[in-house]
């Protein structure tokens, strides 16, 4: 298989593990409720976190030996960043809250994954730089507070 195929098949999969963040957030809301409290931000991020991780291990390629290291990562970054990012902002759900959450979340999500599983140096710090950008974005279009605002 030549190197674009295998490039472009790669980020196939990373897109197609998108579908992971709309069932974190599900099973987030049906374990913790609304992220409103400071034990619901934890507690929804370490299942939500657990979910995406899941979902981005079994599609997105990551060598089967490595899944625990990064469902756990991914459990415990987001919980921690959710933590953190819904009390900087008050537990609000107004976009630029919902951007700030996500750019939060994303960084220690970022940096948890990438110390995850092996990669080289340029590749982690690429990784955790890119996550809260990333997720910056997504939250500002698929978080649905922002789809209930539109409606």
């Amino acid at each position: 298989m030549s190197t674009d195929r295998i490039r472009i098949r790669t980020w196939a999969r990373w897109v197609g593990s998108f579908v992971g963040f709309p069932l974190a957030g599900v099973a987030a809301r049906m374990v913790a409720g609304d992220i409103d409290t400071l034990g619901a931000a934890l507690t929804g991020g370490l299942v939500g976190g657990a979910v995406l991780g899941a979902v981005q291990a079994g599609i997105g390629g990551i060598h089967r030996d490595h899944w625990h290291r990064w469902i756990g990562a991914t459990a415990v970054g987001f919980a921690a960043g959710l933590g953190a990012g819904a009390a900087a902002v008050g537990y609000h759900t107004d976009t630029a809250s919902l951007v700030a959450m996500g750019a939060i979340s994303g960084a220690f999500v970022g940096v948890a994954q990438a110390w995850s599983v092996p990669m080289e140096m340029r590749d982690r710090i690429r990784w955790a730089l890119a996550i809260p950008a990333l997720w910056a974005g997504g939250w500002a279009t698929i978080c649905p507070a922002t789809w209930w605002k539109a409606l």
